[in-house]
């Protein structure tokens, strides 16, 4: 506390604007912070703070107040008088609710809950933002009579043919002896549970368990829930079943209570190590082992689903009267939707604004009890009172044979064949909410549409046309099913030429090209560019994907970047780093970071160039020079070609480097053309550069490049002709460029020039200038390859 106070004392004296305790684990505040009037943010974030005094209304001037990561369970009445506030950060507390007076804050911009066990507002008020919770308490405050609601949801999960409907009618007192059928889609039913002077409503949802309808179940599996998932002991793949569905449930409903009921049990009976499962997944609140068909255990099971559900923190949500009048009205209209003018004026009869009943209809349709998405132009004119109407069309056009076989190509004209019992007005609703959900897209603005769900999972190949390619890679510890096809709807309007399958995608904007690519089996997400504008097409790339994983309830996933080392650039499985791990390396001020392949350094700045900032300059130039030597013909034809591109790329690599260039012409050759070599001034003179060791070691002052275009490789005597331009008085280092490399001849007078002269000439071939050109391209050092090979020659010397 005395720390506190000293800090408090020096802030005063200082006039600083901004007080910071943060990370240092206090748990309380002195009073004397009301004595800090003139600041205007406060950090007290990730602490253990319990209480914050009530002299914090003192401080008007404040408007960031953080108070993320502490053990707040409440949060007192005079936090109301800050008037200038305008950001307000509570992730990571206890707080159960707010206080009514948070209304009067009119400046606050932004509120954040994120974390708390809220239950006034409704989590799902509350996650909507300052407005929704305004509208909330205002509602409350005006509302002539409150009421608790105490209703849940309970989501029975699992794959096809386990019995989850079965399960479900045990669970409502239906008869099990008829045949029931395979469900598609969803089917959703109500449980009303009497618990002495309360009435529990438990809407029960019934999830078809087909592979096909997997990645649309993620929509619907909701926080604030309780699961029930079902296996039988029939097949062989339950760990795979185990690991898809209680990583799912525990992702996207928030670590849920989740029940393991293994059914089927009168045929047949297998044991599992309940313990482990338990440590990976503690939201399990209990196995059970029933059978469905006969009855045996149920009674056990409903027992303990209905302890469990009285436990569920967000049941007797307080809410006005009036929105449970209004909601009754509804669901006694038989219709499967209505009109938003009719629900108005449903709305208007209760005395409610247009405002307030649509905040009404937005908190419904996030707690799933009727589905209206007022932020689309097409479906906000339309409210689904039956979710399960709207959402099984979905299902059936999904599963229909047709539109499979035909890889998930369908035209709107055939609707009414795939809905003949749906309303041909409601096409247009029904197709939306499946954009809206992220299963189809329309090709080209025609009346033609693709469910990539569906497509073939065979890829298409396609090479991106530069030779340098920015390459991300997303890697999931548990990765949701469907974040490719969400991408591939997401990014339809870049599609290039129609090249795209279930797993994979090839975009193209303003000449910059990518190939994304899924792998479920290692859980990865691959992003590949090339082009002039990498950084921009991934940071396209990389919004789709926020917004897919902010979906999802944020999955665990690690990005990496490859290494840029040389071993590396050449390899097709090259080694990746945590793009995390690199900038915590630099918060540190380190620079390098060693490849566990190669155990070379590389610079971390140039291994994240283009993903957090523009990709170097030249890459252009750099791929240019890649084209002409790659067109550039082997022999004498194109002799004279091949040391004129030599010369350009020996420039483009290393006009850093150098001041002075010059082409210096020799005598002209027995087939008439004009020979020429490289000569570079050397003004490197430190000792530790690869030109700064040809200085000291060489007495190199020039460096002379000479240009081999032969068909094959150099032998001994073609290798000793170069050294007779090497003059120990200027120098006595030099580069043979061979694009074919040297014979053990010529390997064997190299190392004579070596022993018996002092002259060193290095040999580099077409793939050393191939992969320099990459490295500059990749915002590298192209000498490191430059050391290589002159620490490989020197080794075996």
């Amino acid at each position: 506390m005395r720390k506190i106070l000293h800090k408090i004392e020096t802030c005063k004296k200082n006039k600083k604007k901004a007080f910071y305790i943060n990370n240092t684990d206090h748990e309380e505040l002195p009073t004397e912070i009301s004595e800090l009037t003139h600041i205007t943010v406060l950090d007290l974030s990730n602490n253990r703070i319990k209480k914050i005094p009530s002299q914090i209304g003192e401080l008007r001037n404040l408007k960031i107040l953080d108070l993320r990561n502490n053990e707040l369970e409440e949060l007192p009445y005079e936090i109301s008088f800050l008037n200038h506030l305008e950001e307000l950060h509570l992730e990571g507390n206890k707080l159960l609710s707010l206080p009514f007076e948070i209304v009067n804050l009119s400046s606050l911009r932004g509120i954040y809950l994120d974390g708390n066990p809220l239950t006034k507002p409704p989590i799902e008020v509350a996650h909507r933002g300052i407005v929704s919770i305004r509208n909330y308490f205002e509602s409350i405050i005006n509302s002539k009579e409150n009421i608790k609601l105490f209703e849940a949801k309970l989501l029975i999960v699992g794959e096809g043919n386990v019995g989850k409907t079965c399960l479900m009618n045990n669970i409502l007192s239906i008869d099990n002896s008829m045949d029931i059928g395979t469900t598609e889609g969803i089917d959703i039913k109500e449980w009303k549970i009497d618990n002495e002077s309360l009435n529990y409503r438990i809407n029960i949802w019934d999830f078809g368990g087909q592979e096909i309808y997997h990645s649309t179940h993620q929509f619907f599996l909701t926080k604030r829930s309780m699961y029930v998932f079902v296996w039988t002991a029939r097949t062989d793949d339950n760990l795979i079943s185990f690991d898809y569905w209680l990583n799912i449930i525990k992702l996207l409903g928030d670590n849920p209570p989740v029940f393991v009921v293994q059914n089927k049990i009168d045929e047949r009976i297998k044991n599992i190590d309940e313990t482990l499962i338990s440590e990976k997944f503690e939201n399990i609140v209990g196995f059970h082992k029933i059978s469905a068909t006969t009855g045996t255990n149920t009674i056990e099971l409903i027992s303990d689903i209905k302890k469990e559900l009285r436990l569920l923190d967000h049941l007797g949500d307080t809410l006005p009267k009036v929105w449970m009048d209004i909601r009754e009205v509804l669901e006694t209209i038989n219709k499967e939707f209505i009109s938003l003018t009719e629900y108005l004026d449903i709305c208007d009869n209760h005395k409610l604004t247009n405002k307030q009943a649509l905040f009404l209809s937005q908190y419904y349709h996030d707690i799933g009890v009727f589905l209206h998405f007022q932020e689309n132009p097409i479906l906000k004119k339309i409210i689904f009172l039956k979710p399960e109407w709207a959402t099984n069309a979905v299902y059936r056009l999904i599963d229909t044979k047709k539109v499979i076989t035909n890889f998930g190509k369908f035209s709107f004209s055939e609707l009414s064949t795939f809905w003949d019992d749906y309303p041909s007005d409601n096409f247009i609703h029904l197709i939306e909410l499946m954009k809206k959900f992220e299963l189809c897209f329309n090709i080209n603005d025609t009346n033609n549409y693709i469910i990539p769900e569906l497509l073939s999972n065979k890829s298409i190949p396609y090479k991106l046309s530069d030779e340098v390619i920015l390459t991300v890679r997303y890697r999931y510890e548990f990765m949701p099913k469907g974040i490719i096809t969400r991408l591939i709807v997401r990014l339809h309007d870049l599609i290039m030429d129609e090249l795209y399958w279930k797993n994979g995608i090839v975009i193209e904007n303003e000449g910059t090209q990518s190939i994304i690519k899924s792998d479920k089996f290692i859980g990865v997400l691959d992003i590949s560019i090339s082009g002039y504008n990498k950084t921009g097409l991934l940071s396209i790339i990389t919004r789709e994907i926020d917004y897919i994983h902010k979906s999802l309830n944020y999955p665990l996933v690690e990005r990496l970047v490859p290494c840029i080392c040389s071993d590396c650039c050449d390899s097709q499985k090259p080694h990746y780093f945590s793009y995390d791990v690199l900038k915590k390396y630099q918060t540190k001020e380190k620079s390098k970071i060693v490849c566990p392949i190669s155990i070379e350094d590389i610079y971390i700045q140039q291994a994240i160039i283009g993903i957090e900032g523009k990709y170097p300059l030249g890459t252009k130039e750099g791929n240019s020079l890649l084209k002409k030597l790659k067109e550039c013909k082997f022999g004498k034809s194109d002799w004279q070609e091949y040391e004129l591109i030599g010369i350009a790329i020996f420039k483009y690599l290393f006009q850093d480097d150098f001041d002075s260039y010059s082409a210096t012409s020799q005598s002209v050759s027995n087939n008439g053309h004009k020979r020429t070599d490289l000569v570079i001034n050397n003004n490197f003179k430190e000792s530790n550069s690869f030109w700064g060791r040809a200085f000291h070691e060489y007495n190199s002052q020039i460096i002379i490049i000479d240009f081999k275009n032969y068909t094959s490789k150099l032998n001994q005597n073609e290798f000793f002709i170069p050294s007779k331009y090497l003059k120990k008085s200027v120098s006595n280092f030099g580069i043979v460029v061979s694009r074919r490399g040297i014979d053990s001849g010529a390997i064997n007078e190299q190392k004579r020039l070596l022993n018996d002269n002092g002259k060193l000439i290095l040999s580099i071939k077409d793939l050393d200038i191939i992969n320099m050109i990459k490295l500059k391209m990749k915002g590298s050092d192209p000498k490191k390859i430059l050391d290589e090979i002159l620490y490989n020659f020197l080794r075996t010397n």
